[in-house]
């Protein structure tokens, strides 16, 4: 046995990391929690200000209103909701939505504006015990409710897409929703569990991918639990990718990259080798995305159609991020938490090996660990000249931040 293992079993991993945290915090004495220029930072004493995952619209089309979550310090999403809220740039004042009771700490209600729009949003709630959607025009205060809460929806909003929020916050604390139970937690793959697809127009909903039938290419002797995540429509519509993920009685997790058309049909593989944490379309035929092959970290270019695949070989590319296209060739991304506890948020060029411009490095409170970790998550603006993030660089809360993508020759072709 090691040094380290009787280590921890003598003191126990949660003394460990409470050490490492205060030393984290130590060793930032008297440097700067903010290594950039923020346009602006949007925060309010005594509540966490944030908006959730990178895969969504949070500034409107005209890019003057940012979207975000507000909820108290110590807040539970059990029980208790988020108000949703927008700041005004144009007239710098903050503005209270609406309330909802559907939230996390990684993926919030799944907000967003809905494309090309200054008035419309789109999140989660529930009611009457029901997970739902709604439309809401933040002008004229009405709402259209949709039968289902969405993962991901088709930005012409012909169709949406939906997955199990309750099985999904069961085996991934963080991305699902608390406040219904789980009426699956005794099954190991569900037939009529999977992704869902609803038609705006009528409201209809059908099953597209089921867990019972994914299950039959892993599953051996010993079932496996499994689940689906990361659900991202490609920017025509055509296509729809996922993860399926499964888990062992130990918790250990494995996973499989899919892309499915919109219809159902053609459901493959596109990466099975590699355990994928994140991706980004870049455009209806081409994922780019992040992976973990052993203690390696990587970027790869995937084609969806013959399932090739480019390893990025950029230096700046050896660790996981959320990644997010400004044009054809260049994407902005993140990093977490580094060894001093700074997150870097960089732009970085697909054809440019060496090409990198970082934005800001923030520091993030190394007390805020699991589901309440605060990633930075970078949304882009709809012109593309500005980005926000969360963060928690100011104190041990959260707080939106707002910067300019800042186009450098080298990088950009303007």
């Amino acid at each position: 046995m090691s040094i380290k293992t009787v280590v921890k079993k003598l003191i126990g991993d949660k003394t460990i990391q409470t050490v490492r945290n205060n030393l984290l915090l130590m060793k930032h004495i008297g440097k700067p929690n903010v290594e950039g220029e923020p346009v602006k930072v949007i925060h309010q004493k005594g509540y966490h200000i944030f908006f959730g995952y990178y895969d969504y619209l949070q500034f409107s089309e005209d890019n003057t209103k940012v979207l975000f979550h507000k909820v108290p310090i110590n807040a539970d999403p059990l029980r208790d909701d988020a108000v949703i809220c927008y700041y005004d740039l144009t007239e710098d004042k903050m503005v209270e939505i609406t309330k909802t009771a559907s939230w996390c700490w990684q993926q919030g209600a799944r907000l967003s504006w809905i494309p090309n729009s200054n008035e419309e949003i789109l999140y989660n709630d529930i009611i009457d015990c029901s997970y739902v959607c709604i439309r809401y025009n933040i002008t004229t205060g009405e709402k259209k409710v949709y039968p289902v809460a969405l993962y991901d929806f088709e930005c012409g909003l012909n169709y949406g897409l939906s997955l199990n929020f309750s099985r999904l916050q069961r085996l991934r604390p963080g991305y699902g929703y608390l406040r219904i139970p789980d009426c699956t937690a005794q099954e190991k793959a569900p037939s009529d569990e999977g992704v869902f697809k609803l038609d705006f127009a009528t409201g209809e909903k059908s099953q597209l991918v089921s867990l019972a039938e994914l299950a039959k290419s892993v599953d051996g002797e010993e079932p496996f639990t499994h689940y689906i995540n990361h659900i991202s429509i490609s920017p025509a519509g055509t296509k729809f990718s996922y993860f399926h993920l499964w888990v062992d009685n130990n918790n250990k997790w494995y996973s499989k990259l899919y892309v499915c058309n919109n219809d159902g049909t053609d459901n493959h593989v596109v990466e099975g080798d590699c355990k994928v944490s994140h991706y980004a379309w870049k455009d209806d035929d081409h994922l780019l995305v992040t992976c973990y092959q052993g203690s390696k970290q990587f970027y790869e270019l995937i084609d969806v159609n013959d399932g090739s695949k480019q390893i990025l070989p950029h230096k700046c590319l050896d660790k996981d991020g959320h990644p997010s296209f400004i044009e054809s060739e260049l994407f902005i991304t993140d990093t977490y938490p580094l060894e001093d506890s700074m997150q870097e948020l960089f732009v970085c060029n697909l054809n440019q090996i060496d090409a990198k411009k970082t934005i800001v490095r923030v520091f993030h409170h190394p007390f805020l660990t699991g589901e309440k970790r605060c990633d930075l998550h970078p949304r882009l603006s709809n012109d593309k000249k500005q980005v926000c993030i969360d963060t928690t660089a100011y104190t041990r809360t959260r707080s939106c931040m707002i910067l300019k993508t800042r186009k450098e020759e080298g990088l950009y072709h303007d």
